[in-house]
């Protein structure tokens, strides 16, 4: 059997790289940003939303400050009548659930930090294996069936 060994140096990269990356996702989570869109509209730069030209186009905003707490929600005028209070609603239910899913982000990343903390040094040992081809072993086994009347053949004998 052989170790796989990695040297130091790597290592110490790789984990450096790895908490690095934790870093910047934590610190990305501070600020919940939730828009919500009714009209026609393209999307550029991967996330700018651009109203197209001549149609209607509503927009609401919320920021929401995950240390300090504040949210502020901007929304267009004509959001505020009752026609659109199931936008509104809808806006809402995004709000809470974008709560939730931040924290779960939050313990999935201490989840991998401690998995990585717990398993940066242990060794992996490469296994005595056997060629796929010596290990699976198959066998036909051929038996005729004869049927003794047509009615062992059911449809087929018809």
């Amino acid at each position: 059997m052989s170790n796989i060994t990695v040297k130091e140096e790597d290592k110490s990269n790789r984990f450096t790289d790895f908490v690095n990356k934790i870093q910047e996702k934590i610190s990305n989570l501070t600020t919940l940003e939730i828009k919500t869109i009714v009209g026609e509209y393209t999307i550029e730069n991967s996330e700018d939303v651009v109203p197209l030209p001549n149609v209607q186009f509503m927009v609401m905003h919320s920021k929401i400050d995950l240390i300090g707490g504040d949210i502020t929600t901007n929304m267009s005028r004509s959001m505020m009548s009752q026609e659109y209070a199931w936008v509104r609603e809808f806006h809402a239910e995004k709000e809470r659930k974008a709560h939730q899913i931040v924290q779960d982000n939050l313990k999935a990343i201490m989840s991998l930090y401690e998995l990585y903390n717990q398993t940066k040094t242990v060794k992996i040992e490469e296994k005595d294996t056997i060629p796929i081809a010596e290990a699976v072993t198959t066998e036909t086994v051929s038996t005729p069936v004869t049927p003794t009347t047509t009615e062992d053949l059911g449809s087929f004998g018809t």
